[in-house]
């Protein structure tokens, strides 16, 4: 292990026991293909850094970059583990058959660097601002709101009730369109926390609910979207 101005470089050994780390806990990876335009993110499985297996992924559908990694002389991944954000180059190794698919082997990173993870706060959406939400449960229909406040690790939004409800412990796609921010929309799968109702006190036939949601494995780009929302916030004060 190796320490420096640009982060902690890691070799063979721990790289092994990181990636066991990160299969364990099915950790979302960004990968960056040399020469393409995109990024391709991919669930780390839990057989990555094993003692005859390098970096194991599960291809996530629909992806165009899961052929593109297999043609690249050189893909470099990133993902969040702990505290740390951790980027290394590999390249494709060979594609495996398993039940209901198909998984990719990555060459093990000789080289791992580890910089710390950012924190920001919680920030709450200034009243002269509207940022609107669309929430789709699987099987429902979608519900559009309006975003209260919003934090890395969750948010909370407002939207009227329907008849087919969202409940604590549901598992939903959430999109957030704010207008003006570079990078456009983020969008994210999360799991509702809480759910409680209020009448619209302009509409009192009208029932409001305000939603919290955590977010799940966020990939490096989604992070990366949800800081310029957040500093952007931070501007509008």
């Amino acid at each position: 292990m190796a320490g420096g101005d640009e982060g902690i470089y890691y070799e063979e050994e721990k790289i092994r026991t990181l990636f066991q780390q990160a299969g364990q806990a099915n950790v979302l990876s960004d990968f960056f293909l040399d020469q393409e335009d995109g990024v391709y993110c991919a669930p780390l499985r839990p057989e990555s850094g094993s003692a005859d297996r390098g970096v194991v992924i599960a291809p996530l559908e629909p992806a165009p970059g899961n052929v593109k990694i297999r043609r690249c002389r050189q893909v470099t991944m990133r993902f969040f583990l702990g505290m740390s954000v951790y980027e290394a180059k590999t390249a494709f190794s060979k594609a495996v058959a398993v039940e209901n698919g198909q998984v990719i082997e990555l060459t093990l990173p000789k080289v791992m660097r580890a910089q710390p993870r950012r924190v920001q706060h919680r920030r709450m959406i200034p009243p002269s601002l509207t940022i609107p939400v669309r929430v789709q449960k699987r099987g429902a229909a979608s519900l559009e709101g309006q975003l209260v406040d919003i934090s890395p690790g969750g948010m909370s939004f407002t939207c009227t009730m329907v008849k087919e409800p969202v409940e604590p412990g549901d598992r939903v796609a959430v999109e957030v369109f704010p207008r003006g921010v570079v990078g456009g929309t983020f969008s994210s799968l999360v799991t509702v926390c809480y759910v409680s109702q209020a009448r619209d006190a302009g509409d009192l036939q009208t029932v409001m609910g305000r939603f919290g949601v955590q977010f799940g494995s966020m990939s490096i780009t989604q992070s990366m979207q949800m800081d310029r929302l957040i500093k952007w916030l931070k501007e509008k004060g």
